[in-house]
């Protein structure tokens, strides 16, 4: 029996006590139980998120200032190291320039290959308007 049949139980037995200052302590008591179960539900779902962040944590790699996702023998990536770091948010970088250059699209953040950083050069400047070019019609 949950805690929410158990309440109502008590409710109707103290309904039939016929005793008015009872029944409005006993709903009192009623709305704190339910606010308790509802943080204690918000809680359980913010341990899990933690849980979740933690366990990706834990599989993300970061090789040549890009975070990879390892999972079995080939990594899975890049991530965006500035989303990531910044927002905790793992956001797929594209190859730009036959995989020699790697861009985040939310962030524009650019990083060859090797992992030098391309911000503020033309490479950067050749992507952002990429970026922003109308995708043809269909």
């Amino acid at each position: 029996m949950s805690i929410h049949d158990k309440c109502r139980t008590v409710g109707g037995l103290i309904a039939n006590a016929s005793n008015p200052d009872l029944l409005r302590e006993y709903n009192v008591l009623l709305n704190d139980v339910f606010d308790l179960d509802s943080q204690r539900r918000d809680l359980l779902n913010r341990v899990k998120e933690l849980e979740d962040k933690l366990a990706l944590r834990e599989q993300l790699v970061f090789e040549r200032n890009m975070y990879w996702l390892k999972e079995g023998e080939n990594p899975e990536g890049p991530y965006c190291p500035r989303c990531y770091d910044g927002e905790q948010a793992l956001r797929r970088m594209v190859e730009f320039q036959g995989g020699t250059v790697y861009g985040c699209p939310a962030c524009v953040f650019i990083l060859s290959s090797d992992g030098n950083d391309l911000t503020d050069t033309f490479v950067f400047n050749r992507f952002r308007r990429t970026l922003m070019r109308p995708e043809p019609a269909k």
